[in-house]
């Protein structure tokens, strides 16, 4: 099965024109299945996302909104002491 004229996608975020960089990797599969990868997720990746296909005959938009759950005890890793590169082959 095809899509037949095939249709251009474009994602947002916060209505926003999403640009693919190193973290946003799109995805194009078989019988028109397209899906967007957060590679990796941070607190500014909060937000309403949405795909538009567009094509001769119109468009249509799909959305949903990402929220992300921080633990109120979550606390960034402190090191006790300075890491180090050690050389196993001495």
């Amino acid at each position: 099965m095809t899509i037949s004229p095939e249709p251009k996608l474009a994602w947002y975020k916060d209505d926003e024109l999403l640009e693919v960089n190193d973290r946003y990797k799109i995805t194009k599969e078989t019988l028109g299945v397209c899906h967007l990868d957060i590679i990796r997720v941070e607190i500014c990746d909060q937000a309403e996302w949405k795909c538009v296909a567009t094509n001769v005959f119109g468009h249509s938009v799909s959305s949903g909104f990402i929220k992300l759950s921080i633990p109120k005890h979550y606390k960034k890793p402190r090191f006790l002491e300075c890491l180090q590169v050690r050389n196993k082959f001495r």
